[in-house]
C-alpha cells in the first residue's frame, strides 16, 4: 500500500506542480513581459537619446563647416566690393579657411564669368588654378600633412557639378549628396557645403567646404551600441553619408537592405524608434546648417541584445522559481501525506471506489487485507459502515420475511374467521327465527292454561252447585281424583320443563354473548328449547285429554252423584287446587314468553354484533394484506443491497 500511496502522492504532486509551474510561468511571463516592455521602452528612449546626441554632434560638425564656408564667402564678397579684388588674396582666404578648420578636407570658391574682378580673359589657362574660361575657380585641399591646390572641374555639369549648379538655382546654402571626387588621382567620398555669394538676387559665385565621409565614419564607428549595433548618418534622400562599414557609404538605405519604414521616416523627417524584423531602428533628424535640408542619424541595434540582461534575469528567476517550486512541492507532499493520506488511510481513488460500491448497494464485503485500517481513518470508517449496514440489512430482510409470513397467517386466519363469522351470523338468524316460533308456542300454551283455569273455576262452581249430586258420583270421582293426580303429575312435568326451558334460555343468552365458535353451542341449546317446548305441548295435550275424561266421568258420575256426595267435596277441593296449579302454569308460561322475548332481542343484538365483527374481520384482512404488501415492498427495497451471503450464492 505504501507503493500505491506514494504513487498517488506523486500524481498529486505532479499535477499540483504542473499547476503551480503554470501559474509561476504565467506570472514570470507577465512579469518578464512587463519588465521587457518597461526595459524596452527605457532602452528605446536611451537609444533615441544616444542617437540624438550624435545627431547634435554631427550637426555641430556641419555647422562648423558651413560657418567656414560662410566666413570665406563673406570675406571674398567684401574683397570684391572693396574695389581691390585680388585673386591671390582670394586664394589666401580660401587656403586660410581650409587651414582654420581641420574637419574639412577641401575648400574652394567658384565665380560666375567676370563676377569677381572682371578680368577672366587675363587668366585664361594662366596657371594650374585657372582653366580655359579664366574664371576664379581655385580648390584647396589637404594631402597628408600638406596643403595642395587644383582648379575645379565639371562645375557646370549637372550631377557632378550639383554642388555649384544647385546653389546657383536655389540661391541658398546647399549640402550635396555623397559623391566621389578625385584628389591627387584618388577618389575621395565626400559631401560639399556650398555657400552662395549674392548681390541682391544675382548669383555671383560661391564658396565650398568639403567634408570627407571617412572622418564621419570614424566618428560613427567609435559609437558603441551594445555588442553589434551601429550608427550611421543618412541624407534626406536616404543615401548613407557615414557608416562604420566604409563600403556602404554612398549607398541608399534600400540598397543596403534597411526596411522601408526607416527609409520613409528619414525622407519625411520623422523621429522615433521602430521595431522591424527583430531590430530596433532609432531615427533622429537634424538640420544641416542653413541649407534647409534635414538629414538623419540612424541607430540600429538587435532587440535580442537590448533585452539580453532581462533574459539573464529571467533565467535566474526561473532557476530560483524552480528551486522554490521543488521546496513547495516537498512541503506540500509532506503535508499531503500527514493531513490527507493519513486520515484517509489509503489512495483516495480506492476510498472513492469502496464508497461508490457501498453507495450502489454492494455490501458483499471487500478484501480489506493490505489496507491500513488505522483507527479514525476514512478506510476504517468505510469498512465499519459497510459491516453495520450489512448487519442492518440482514435484520431488515429477516424482519420483513417474518412480517410477510405473519401477515399471510393473519390474512388466512382472518379469512377463516370471516367465513366462520358469516356462518355464525346465518345460524343466529335461524336461531332467532326458531326462538320466535318457540315464543309464539309458549304464548299459545299460556293462553290455553288461562282457558283451562277458567274452565276449572267454572267446574268448581258447578261442583259446588252440584254438591248434592256429587254424592252419587263419589265412586266415579275417585277415578277423577286419580286422573287429577295424574294431571298434577303432568303439570309437574310441565313445570319442570318450564324450569329447564328457563335455564336453557339463560344458557342461550350466555352462548349468544360469546359468539364465534360458541355459536355452535347455542344451536344445541335452541334444539333443546324446541324439544322442551314440544314436551310442554304434549303435556298440555295430555292434560286436556285427562280433563275431557274427567268431564266425561263427571257426567257419568253425575248419575251417581248422590252416591258420591262425600267425594264431591274432595273433588271441589281438588279442582280448586288444579285451578291454583293452572294459575301457576299460566304465570310460568307468561314468564317463559317474556324470557323468550328477551332471548330473541339478545339474539338480534348478537346477530348485529356478528355482522359488525364480520365487517371488522374484512378490515383486518385488508390491513393484513396491506401489511404483507408493504413487507414485500420492503424486501424489494433491501434486495438491491448485495450481502456476503447473496454474493456467495
Amino acid at each position: 500500500m505504501a507503493q500505491v500511496r506514494w504513487s498517488f502522492e506523486w500524481r498529486v504532486l505532479f499535477r499540483l506542480g504542473a499547476v503551480i509551474a503554470a501559474v509561476v510561468v504565467a506570472l514570470l511571463g507577465v512579469r518578464l513581459w512587463s519588465q521587457q516592455a518597461t526595459m524596452l521602452a527605457d532602452r528605446k528612449a536611451s537609444l533615441q537619446l544616444q542617437t540624438q546626441q550624435y545627431a547634435r554632434e554631427a550637426q555641430r560638425l556641419f555647422e562648423s563647416a558651413a560657418a567656414t564656408a560662410a566666413a570665406m564667402a563673406s570675406a571674398l564678397d567684401e574683397l570684391r566690393r572693396s574695389g581691390h579684388a585680388d585673386r591671390k588674396v582670394a586664394n589666401d582666404i580660401v587656403r586660410g579657411g581650409l587651414i582654420s578648420n581641420p574637419l574639412i578636407i577641401g575648400a574652394s570658391t567658384a565665380w560666375e564669368p567676370n563676377a569677381f574682378d572682371g578680368k577672366d580673359a587675363e587668366f585664361v589657362n594662366a596657371d594650374a588654378l585657372h582653366d580655359e574660361t579664366g574664371r576664379l575657380i581655385p580648390w584647396w585641399f589637404r594631402s597628408g600633412s600638406k596643403i595642395g591646390s587644383e582648379k575645379l572641374i565639371d562645375y557646370e555639369k549637372p550631377g557632378a557639378g550639383d554642388w555649384y549648379v544647385v546653389p546657383r538655382q536655389k540661391k541658398r546654402q546647399v549640402i550635396s549628396e555623397p559623391y566621389p571626387y578625385p584628389v591627387e588621382g584618388k577618389d575621395v567620398l565626400m559631401v560639399t557645403i556650398s555657400q552662395p555669394i549674392l548681390e541682391g538676387e544675382r548669383f555671383l559665385g560661391l564658396t565650398t567646404v568639403d567634408v570627407p565621409l571617412d572622418t564621419l565614419s570614424d566618428r560613427v564607428a567609435r559609437q558603441r551600441l551594445y555588442d553589434s549595433g551601429h550608427m550611421m548618418l543618412v541624407s534626406d534622400q536616404a543615401a548613407i553619408v557615414a557608416h562604420p562599414q566604409a563600403e556602404r557609404n554612398g549607398q541608399t538605405l534600400q540598397q543596403a537592405g534597411y526596411p522601408q519604414e526607416v527609409v520613409e521616416a528619414v525622407r519625411q523627417g520623422r523621429d522615433g524608434v521602430w521595431e522591424v524584423g527583430g531590430q530596433l531602428y532609432a531615427v533622429e533628424s537634424l538640420e544641416v546648417a542653413q541649407t534647409g535640408q534635414s538629414w538623419a542619424v540612424v541607430s540600429v541595434v538587435p532587440k535580442a541584445e537590448v533585452v539580453a540582461p532581462l533574459r539573464r534575469d529571467a533565467w535566474l528567476g526561473a532557476g530560483l522559481g524552480l528551486v522554490a517550486l521543488l521546496l513547495v512541492l516537498g512541503a506540500m507532499g509532506w503535508e499531503l501525506k500527514r493531513s490527507v493520506l493519513g486520515p484517509l488511510g489509503d489512495d483516495p481513488h480506492e476510498v472513492a471506489r469502496h464508497v461508490t460500491r457501498v453507495a450502489e448497494g454492494d455490501l458483499s464485503g471487500a478484501d480489506w487485507r493490505g489496507h491500513e485500517l488505522a483507527p479514525g481513518s476514512v478506510v476504517r470508517a468505510v469498512r465499519d459502515m459497510e459491516e453495520r449496514l450489512a448487519q442492518t440489512i440482514r435484520q431488515i430482510r429477516q424482519g420483513s420475511e417474518q412480517v410477510t409470513a405473519a401477515a399471510q397467517e393473519i390474512a388466512q386466519g382472518n379469512r377463516d374467521l370471516s367465513a366462520r363469522t358469516e356462518s355464525a351470523a346465518a345460524s343466529l338468524q335461524q336461531t332467532a327465527a326458531s326462538v320466535q316460533h318457540l315464543t309464539e308456542g309458549v304464548r299459545h300454551s299460556a293462553q290455553a292454561a288461562r282457558t283451562a283455569s277458567e274452565l276449572a273455576q267454572q267446574a268448581a262452581a258447578a261442583a259446588q252447585q252440584g254438591g248434592q249430586r256429587v254424592g252419587q258420583v263419589v265412586a266415579t270421582m275417585g277415578s277423577i281424583e286419580q286422573a287429577s293426580q295424574k294431571m298434577a303429575d303432568i303439570i309437574g312435568v310441565i313445570d319442570g320443563i318450564a324450569f329447564q326451558t328457563n335455564i336453557l334460555a339463560l344458557n342461550a343468552a350466555v352462548e349468544a354473548a360469546r359468539a364465534g365458535e360458541a355459536g355452535r353451542g347455542f344451536a344445541v341449546v335452541a334444539a333443546e328449547v324446541r324439544a322442551l317446548a314440544q314436551r310442554s305441548a304434549q303435556a298440555a295435550k295430555e292434560i286436556k285429554e285427562l280433563i275431557e275424561q274427567s268431564v266425561a266421568r263427571v257426567k257419568a258420575g253425575g248419575q251417581e252423584v248422590q252416591q258420591a256426595g262425600q267425594t264431591m267435596g274432595e273433588i271441589v277441593r281438588a279442582i280448586e287446587r288444579v285451578v291454583g296449579v293452572i294459575g301457576e302454569v299460566t304465570a310460568a308460561a307468561s314468564e317463559q314468553s317474556q324470557s323468550l322475548s328477551e332471548v330473541n332481542t339478545a339474539v338480534g343484538q348478537l346477530d348485529q354484533a356478528t355482522q359488525q365483527n364480520a365487517a371488522l374481520v374484512e378490515q383486518m384482512t385488508a390491513a393484513a394484506e396491506s401489511l404483507r404488501q408493504q413487507a414485500q415492498d420492503l424486501l424489494q427495497a433491501v434486495a438491491r443491497f448485495r450481502l456476503a451471503e447473496s454474493a456467495r450464492g
